[in-house]
């Protein structure tokens, strides 16, 4: 007689990733070697949840945390029956259950009178999102199969408007519950058809054929996406600055993916038909009206960037979740035509907040010639971090305000003025670079990014990082940061030249 088969095992993690792509459910059960290693920002980031977590558990007095790994599921399992049995217990965390073969470990499961109980699943976001109503939902299904009575099902997340003391968190004021138990309806009705697709696409012996497509990054970046998006020539139609997925869709019916084949009749912008130019005559485009642009930057002429963090929970008084706290900066300054740069820089590496020093020094720096330009990339976000440096430090909103006015943004310049089909559709600094000053790049540097440097200001704190790495983080930093500034002379002067 045949052995029955064990149907495959799923979790609230697998389950979740198979509703963003069953492709992605097939290889991170099936071949999860052959994914992207987490990386450091990312990892960051989950670091982050389990502290926002953990804090989170305190709003419940007396509740048990389930020590279980998720290696002894069984064990969880156990100990959340004995302590579900215990009517001392007001709360148990990390709850697990296990039902058909799918295990869920609850956040929090919060007991209510007549032994009926309160789901509530953690977030260390602002708001509640589409994509949280499935966590909720598969746990809510394996609960009430298992025999538990749940009367509510919640997401508890961060309240963007708690403005921190600087001393002691208020968890009640710091956290909001948002019930979801009627948002969820819908979804509970379809997780038995889910979970039976899920559960025949893991018993096939290949992955599913699965086009790339929005889903590898929506709502999260796929740990396989480069193995089913393979590199493609800079005139590959997906490069399309902005290009819709209504429009890739038409093109690719079309059997069109070259950007020089996208015929005249068909609708493109004004940046995407200077792209199909580019790529037709293969050679960059140069606006005639870009000298006169620059010509708006006489001497002396500044440069600058910021580099910053947002941590979940508010660090110093005055901060609210997920505040943007500046810790670094780089300042180039030409003072005449042909003249060598100068550059300052500041980098905070003490204990304490970093806002009040960032500030005053960046201050002394840019008022040395107070009605000079200074040039940003992407004026939105030095000028959004001064509006909350004003807010912060009142004294000096008015010295604040005028440097603001003072802001010469070089991104839309770029983008009106300038196209490279090295650019391959962005006009990020790091893709506008090396297009237009040959030899330049952030290529192999120590910290080569924004999301790098946080983690790097992060590790660079830490009391448990040794010395020599401090030393070595910091120089990194600093490198990269001055290498920001100085790719703007340097773009200047390239473009000046065109």
């Amino acid at each position: 007689m045949a052995q029955k088969r064990t149907k495959p095992r799923l979790s609230k993690s697998r389950f979740v990733a198979g509703l963003q792509c069953l492709k992605r459910l097939y290889l991170m059960v099936n071949e999860p070697e052959t994914g992207a290693e987490i990386s450091a920002a990312v990892q960051a980031i989950l670091d982050q949840g389990k502290e926002v977590g953990n804090l989170a558990t305190q709003l419940f007095k007396g509740g048990v945390l389930v020590d279980a790994d998720h290696k002894h599921s069984r064990e969880a399992v156990e100990t959340t029956e004995m302590l579900i049995e215990d009517t001392k217990v007001p709360a148990i965390f990390e709850a697990g259950f296990t039902h058909d073969n799918i295990h869920v470990r609850v956040d929090i499961l919060e007991r209510l009178a007549g032994s009926k109980w309160h789901l509530i699943e953690v977030k260390s976001t602002t708001e509640v999102k589409d994509y949280h109503l499935p966590d909720a939902a598969i746990q809510k299904y394996v609960l009430e199969k298992s025999g538990l009575k749940v009367a509510r099902a919640s997401l508890m997340h961060l309240n963007r408007d708690y403005v921190y003391d600087g001393k002691k968190y208020v968890l009640k004021k710091l956290f909001k519950i948002a019930a979801v138990t009627t948002d969820i309806k819908a979804l509970e009705k379809e997780l038995p058809k889910r979970i039976a697709e899920q559960r025949l696409v893991l018993m096939n012996k290949r992955p599913p054929k699965i086009e790339p497509g929005r889903q590898c990054t929506k709502p999260f970046a796929c740990e396989f996406y480069d193995r089913c998006n393979l590199e493609q020539p800079a005139d590959w139609i997906g490069n399309l600055y902005r290009i819709s997925e209504s429009k890739m869709a038409e093109l690719q019916a079309q059997g069109i993916d070259s950007i020089k084949d996208i015929p005249e009749s068909f609708q493109l912008s004004a940046i995407q038909q200077r792209m199909r130019e580019c790529a037709r005559k293969k050679k960059p485009f140069f606006s005639a009206t870009l000298t006169e642009k620059l010509a708006e930057l006489a001497p002396p002429v500044y440069f600058m960037d910021f580099e910053t963090i947002n941590p979940a929970l508010p660090w110093h008084k005055g901060m609210r979740p997920f505040d943007q706290l500046p810790f670094q900066w780089s300042v180039h300054v030409m003072t005449r035509n042909g003249a060598k740069v100068k550059h300052y820089e500041f980098l905070h590496n003490a204990d304490g907040d970093p806002r009040g020093p960032f500030l005053k020094e960046l201050l002394a720096v840019l008022e040395e010639h107070a009605r000079a330009p200074i040039i940003v990339y992407n004026q939105g976000f030095e000028s959004g971090r001064l509006n909350e440096l004003a807010g912060w430090f009142p004294a000096y909103a008015g010295r604040i305000k005028r440097v603001q006015k003072r802001l010469w943004d070089l991104l839309p310049v770029v983008r009106e003025h300038v196209y490279h089909p090295k650019f391959r559709g962005s006009f990020s600094i790091k893709s506008v670079l090396p297009a237009l000053v040959p030899g330049m790049t952030y290529t192999g540097m120590g910290v080569a990014d924004g999301a790098q440097a946080g983690v790097a200001y992060l590790k660079m704190l830490q009391e448990d990082t040794p010395k020599l790495e401090k030393k070595r983080i910091r120089s990194n930093l600093l490198q990269y940061c001055e290498q920001d500034t100085l790719a703007m002379v340097m773009l200047i002067d390239s473009l000046k030249r065109k």
